[in-house]
């Protein structure tokens, strides 16, 4: 009996183990490939105009943007687009 769940035990974790080294096949790596080029060719056209957003203003004791750099930043892709 003991011999028996051993066996079961073994086929079981053994049937449980095999889906972890199945590794990706040539279909996923594909998309993944081609959403990885289309998410770069967007973000180089799409560089420029980032430039222009306003950042979110943070009032804490470590503020990353005020209002002045705001102000900048829309300056200069206004200038960028006048261009």
């Amino acid at each position: 009996m003991k011999s028996i769940l051993k066996i079961a035990l073994l086929a079981s974790v053994a049937m449980a183990s095999t889906s972890a080294f199945a590794g990706r096949d040539d279909l996923q790596l594909n998309m993944q490939a081609q959403s990885n080029k289309a998410a770069a060719t967007k973000k180089s056209d799409s560089s420029a105009s980032a430039v222009g957003k306003a950042q979110p203003l943070d009032h804490g004791p470590r503020a990353t943007t005020t209002q002045w750099q705001n102000r900048q930043n829309q300056n200069s892709a206004a200038a960028v687009e006048a261009k």
